[in-house]
């Protein structure tokens, strides 16, 4: 990270209108979806806080949250709603986010988009699928790619219909499935590595939680959908990560990841001021490498040694995209040596 720090703090120190505004929108924007939940949890509260009105209407939408299975695969997306709401626009100015494509996709296929690696938030994914210009389906015409979460982030009141608004499904095989069984062109984007991978978004690090997860690799061979992997220069280099995991927020770790399935590592990143620390993430290029995509051969029943050839088949073109391009964009230069690791 020194590098980088040294490039933010060996920036002019008088912006320009425009690239105060740039930074501005960037840093405010980082904290959106803790923002969003939030204010979805405050209305709901203050809803069932008004005795006759209020409470019945906040336990008819608790019904109906637990009931309406839209997020298992479902289609809401609203294209309106995306492009009035400029966040993902911001903050991929604020990054300088570019997408360099190694192939062409065919959109009579289906496709399994393996995003690396985590990071503390999957900002460059999140920008990548949801800025209204220049995005994903922009990029990779007849392709429509709904992003999966956490099952959980559907049971927050508001915030789920805000998440399926934008076109978000949850993660789990029933969804996937039901996604790609759409017609061609309907795909996937996902996190494989999960919160697990969180714990190494270090910009010396590019160790990806991958080396047994195969559970995308069984679902690609079982729907015939091919799989496309995607490195994420700069994700890992956002913030500084905190080693001391101990005490009160040890337990909190703990509980999080057994509980929720989730983990939220300590972070640091860059201060409203250049030179300062802070909860904003440090101004630095992300670029998303889409790799060409792995034919993948359905069989509704792979054999264990079918499923451990495709994964295997897919960390060596990961391996070789990284290795391409590591030079050219890994941020500050001195990009390290890909790992797989099992946790």
């Amino acid at each position: 990270m020194s590098e980088i720090k040294a490039d933010i703090n060996s920036k002019k120190s008088t912006l320009t209108t425009k690239e105060w505004l740039i930074e501005a929108r960037g840093m405010l924007t980082a904290w959106w979806i803790p923002f969003i939940v939030t204010t979805c949890l405050v209305l709901f509260f203050a809803m069932a806080s008004i005795p006759v009105i209020g409470l019945p209407l906040a336990g008819a939408y608790l019904v109906y949250m637990l009931v309406d299975k839209a997020h298992d695969g479902g289609d809401r997306r609203s294209d309106w709603l995306c492009s009035k709401i400029p966040v993902q626009n911001w903050m991929a100015e604020y990054f300088n986010l570019k997408i360099v494509k190694e192939a062409e996709l065919d959109p009579k296929e289906n496709y399994i988009f393996a995003y690396h690696p985590h990071g503390i938030i999957s900002f460059g994914f999140q920008c990548a699928i949801y800025r209204f210009q220049n995005n994903f389906e922009s990029i990779f015409k007849g392709i429509k790619i709904s992003l999966l979460t956490l099952n959980m982030n559907f049971f927050i009141p508001f915030y789920r219909d805000y998440c399926l608004f934008g076109g978000m499904n949850s993660a789990s095989k029933q969804s996937i499935k039901k996604i790609l069984g759409k017609g061609p062109g309907h795909s996937v984007g996902l996190v494989v590595g999960g919160a697990a991978e969180a714990m190494y978004a270090k910009p010396e690090l590019a160790r990806l939680v991958l080396k047994k997860r195969m559970g995308f690799v069984k679902l690609a061979i079982q729907t015939g959908a091919h799989l496309v992997p995607i490195y994420s220069f700069g994700e890992n280099s956002m913030y500084d990560l905190e080693e001391n995991h101990s005490g009160f927020y040890k337990w909190v770790y703990k509980f999080n990841r057994t509980v929720f399935g989730t983990t939220t590592p300590l972070f640091t990143g860059r201060g409203l001021r250049e030179g300062t620390k802070g909860g904003f993430p440090y101004k630095v290029p992300i670029t998303l490498v889409v790799g060409e995509p792995i034919k993948v051969v359905k069989n509704p029943n792979p054999t264990s040694e079918e499923i451990q050839e495709v994964h295997q088949i897919y960390l060596d073109r990961l391996s070789d995209l990284y290795n391409r391009n590591k030079d050219k964009y890994h941020p500050g230069g001195n990009a390290p040596e890909l790992e797989f690791v099992d946790k």
